[in-house]
């Protein structure tokens, strides 16, 4: 009898175990991941303008073109021939890699105008 007694047992802790794996499963099914919030997760493209901006600032520079395009805008690297900012070079990826900052030197615009005016 002890070994019907221990298989009872035994198959009460298996189902007690297997009980708490699936409420854990449940459970974790149920929280949020980082990645249920993704633009919140991505960069935003002004906050990394800006970034980029203030450094190439830092660096001495004045006059040049710093913009965000799409991704559809650029080709190895740069901006492609025919579009606005043609052969500006990309030095960054926001929005979840969607679009790109793109760089120009020599080539003042409006916003880094306004920053330098603003700046003197």
């Amino acid at each position: 009898m002890a070994t019907t007694d221990g298989r009872a047992v035994r198959a009460s802790w298996a189902g007690l175990i297997l009980v708490g794996l699936a409420s854990s499963v449940a459970s974790a099914a149920a929280e949020e991941s980082p990645f249920d919030h993704q633009p919140e997760t991505r960069l935003a493209c002004e906050r990394l303008q800006a970034q980029i901006d203030r450094t190439i600032r830092d660096n001495g520079a004045q006059d040049f073109l710093l913009e965000v395009v799409d991704n559809d805008q650029v080709t190895d690297g740069r901006v492609r021939p025919g579009r606005p900012h043609a052969g500006a070079e990309v030095v960054g990826s926001c929005d979840g890699g969607t679009r790109k900052v793109v760089y120009r030197r020599g080539a003042p615009n409006a916003r880094s105008g306004e920053r330098a005016a603003g700046t003197s």
